[in-house]
C-alpha cells in the first residue's frame, strides 16, 4: 500500500492530506500553497479582510489553473518520450489520465 502524507502547521493549526495509491491533486496542492502564501488575521478590519479574501480567491484560481497546466504539460512530455521509445499504447494511457 502506497500512502503519501503532506501536512501544514500554522499557528497551532494542523491540516494533513493523506492519499492512498496516488499523489496529491492540483486542488490539494493549491490548498497547501494558499495556506502558506496568505494568512488573513481574524482581527483585520472588515474592509481590509474583505479585500484580502477576494485577492486570496483570485490567487487560488490562478495557482490552480497553472498547477493543472503543469500536470498536463508533464504528461505530454512523458507521453512524447514513451512514443519516441516505441511505447505508443502506454503513451496513450498516460494522455488519458
Amino acid at each position: 500500500m502506497d500512502v503519501s502524507v503532506e501536512s501544514v502547521a500554522l499557528k497551532g493549526q494542523v491540516k494533513a492530506f493523506a492519499t492512498e495509491n496516488r499523489g496529491l491533486t492540483p486542488e490539494e496542492c493549491t490548498e497547501l500553497c494558499m495556506r502558506r502564501l496568505l494568512i488573513i488575521a481574524d482581527t483585520a478590519p472588515p474592509a481590509l479582510r474583505a479585500q484580502a479574501l477576494e485577492f486570496k480567491q483570485a490567487m487560488h484560481s490562478h495557482i490552480l489553473m497553472w498547477m493543472k497546466q503543469a500536470v498536463q504539460s508533464d504528461r505530454t512530455s512523458i507521453a512524447a518520450r514513451l512514443r519516441g521509445l516505441g511505447h505508443n499504447e502506454l503513451a496513450d494511457h498516460i494522455n488519458d489520465l
